[in-house]
């Protein structure tokens, strides 16, 4: 039996570590398709100099300590389309994701550990191997201790490196790069538009129908929550759950549940009121401003270019 443990124990393990790096390979393949959108790569920010350092870090070599605290500390999924979104070499992604071998480990043997507790208590029922049972129960819980720290050690490295590579290389990383430059004009773009909007759904500008809207709303939500819960006796009647739903009728709700459910729903039609005014609003002055930035985008595209010539950032050319 113990033979047959260690076997599917050690079966287990391998298993694992094939699916997470079929599971690696698999996103990667996600991640390397959906380079050409541009609009992807906008949203991942690989522009940014965050970004930019964690590039810097998986694509160094080998087994360095950044890397394999990024691909094996990292959540999973991001990670590994991060990796095809960059066009990063995928056997070295792999082989960087290789020393995760060892949390895999201690995840199948707290699952291992405490199955062997359980088989051993329900072989003995009588309770003469209790003291065998608690030692692999309290095994168990060492290894999902050491599961825990495994995580967070590569969690906490991950930033560090991550943190370290900014501050190293900040002004390497903050330097536009040609290759950047759609990505760079859409962030300009979307900083712009922001600003727009900020302006128009400002409180000082909002007619007084607008700011009656969003006052009455949480107004309304907040007296309805109120009524509810401190005079919920003199909202509902009582029922139990178990009781047949043709027993129910309108009486159970009294006047005052009525009232308060009138007034909560209706704070909610206006602040749909308010959200579907306000998009609205939002949408032509996005759209204004983009318009007006199309005409700025050649000369936006020749300063980007000499700045990138000078090899600067932006905050040395101001």
């Amino acid at each position: 039996t113990l033979f047959r443990s260690v076997g599917g124990t050690l079966f287990t393990v391998v298993l694992g570590f094939v699916l997470k790096l079929t599971a690696c390979s698999l996103q990667y393949a996600i991640g390397y398709r959906l380079y050409p959108l541009v609009w992807v790569r906008q949203t991942c920010g690989t522009n940014k100099p965050a970004m930019r350092a964690v590039e810097v870090i998986l694509r160094r070599p080998g087994l360095d300590a950044g890397k394999c605290a990024i691909l094996c500390g990292g959540p999973d999924w991001p990670v590994s389309v991060l990796t095809g979104i960059l066009r990063l070499s995928l056997p070295q992604c792999l082989f960087g994701t290789t020393p995760i071998l060892p949390f895999i480990v201690a995840n199948v043997c707290t699952g291992a550990f405490q199955l062997r507790a359980q088989q051993v208590a329900r072989d003995h029922p009588e309770g003469d191997a209790s003291e065998e049972a608690a030692v692999w129960t309290a095994l168990a819980g060492v290894m999902l201790t050491v599961n825990l720290g495994i995580g967070l050690f590569l969690q906490v490295s991950a930033m560090y490196f991550i943190q370290d590579t900014l501050e190293l290389r900040h002004s390497e990383l903050s330097t536009p790069l040609a290759a950047n430059m759609d990505l760079d004009w859409l962030d300009h773009v979307k900083v712009q538009q922001a600003t727009a909007q900020r302006r128009v759904l400002d409180w000082s500008v909002l007619d007084k129908i607008t700011k009656a809207q969003l006052l009455c709303a949480p107004g309304g939500a907040c007296v309805g929550t109120f009524i509810f819960v401190f005079m919920d006796s003199q909202c509902f009647g009582s029922f139990e759950v178990s009781t047949p739903i043709e027993e129910l009728s309108w009486d159970y709700v009294k006047p005052m549940g009525r009232v308060a459910t009138s007034v909560f729903f209706c704070s909610v039609l206006v602040y749909l009121r308010y959200r579907r005014k306000s998009r609205g609003m939002a949408a032509a002055v996005r759209a204004q401003r983009r318009a007006e930035l199309a005409e700025e985008e050649t000369e936006w595209r020749q300063t980007r270019e000499a700045l990138i010539a000078t090899g600067r950032t932006e905050s040395q050319s101001q």
